[in-house]
């Protein structure tokens, strides 16, 4: 804890082609009323948001290959050179005091990770509204906003090399933060909204493509779940990959 100033957290966006979505974000970003240095990762985006992103001024890193999601995960952990860092999906909108409230969390608690609390409102003035801060442990994974303080997040495993396409990256960094005995928090005043499955299409065929070719990543990845109740199950585990996961789960 301690005070925490603007630049020393850096927020990470994965992107790769709905350059749509992608503005809709950087539209909720422009509106903070706290600015924190922001960075595109375009993971081979099909359409023209390279261009677009750099020509409106956006920081873009663009690699020299393809990361998928979980490549961009690692390379933010070990990129990063402040004491703070988040990785944010395109497809969130989030309100105007998202990057202050993060900040006044950090600065007031012990969480080693945080996230959000996601709406199914769109409305911006809802997601804007001041609430009295309210941060609770939290057991449910919520993996399209998460928020670190690096010296902690770098304790953890990084995502195996060879499981890159596996789309698990959220799943990975809740099951070992909380493994490790990471203190894990939601800050319950902080409202995003999140299109849910909007951008990740693309990124299921391949991660369903590794699973069944490889049922022993599958068992590496989801040891801890058979400890679980079904329905915790269900909601450890990527929406369009859970009815190729789950049959291989002891």
């Amino acid at each position: 804890m301690g005070r925490v100033e603007a630049s020393d957290l850096w927020l990470v966006v994965p992107v790769h082609g709905h350059l749509d979505v992608t503005r809709r974000f950087l539209d909720s970003f422009d509106r903070q009323t706290v600015r924190c240095p922001l960075m595109l990762v375009d993971d081979a985006s099909p359409d023209n948001s390279v261009d677009w992103l750099r020509s409106n001024g956006w920081e873009v890193h663009v690699p020299c290959r393809r990361l998928w999601y979980n490549g961009v995960v690692n390379w933010a952990v070990s990129t990063a050179a402040v004491p703070y860092f988040g990785i944010l999906n395109n497809d969130l909108v989030l309100g105007r005091h998202f990057v202050a409230e993060t900040i006044r969390a950090f600065e007031r608690s012990s969480y080693d990770v945080l996230v959000p609390r996601a709406v199914n409102d769109s409305d911006q003035d809802a997601l804007d509204r001041a609430r009295n801060p309210v941060i609770r442990s939290l057991w449910r994974q919520q993996g399209w906003c998460m928020l670190f303080r690096l010296e902690a997040v770098r304790r953890l495993p990084p995502i195996p090399s060879n499981d890159l396409r596996l789309w698990y990256g959220d799943t990975w960094l809740f099951h070992h933060a909380w493994s490790c005995g990471l203190r894990v928090g939601i800050m319950r005043h902080v409202w995003v909204f999140h299109e849910r499955s909007v951008t990740v299409g693309d990124e299921a065929s391949p991660a369903r493509e590794v699973i069944e070719q490889d049922q022993e990543a599958v068992r590496l990845c989801y040891p801890w779940l058979r400890k679980r109740r079904p329905l915790g199950r269900l909601r450890c585990i990527p929406r369009p990959l859970r009815r190729h996961i789950l049959p291989h789960i002891p």
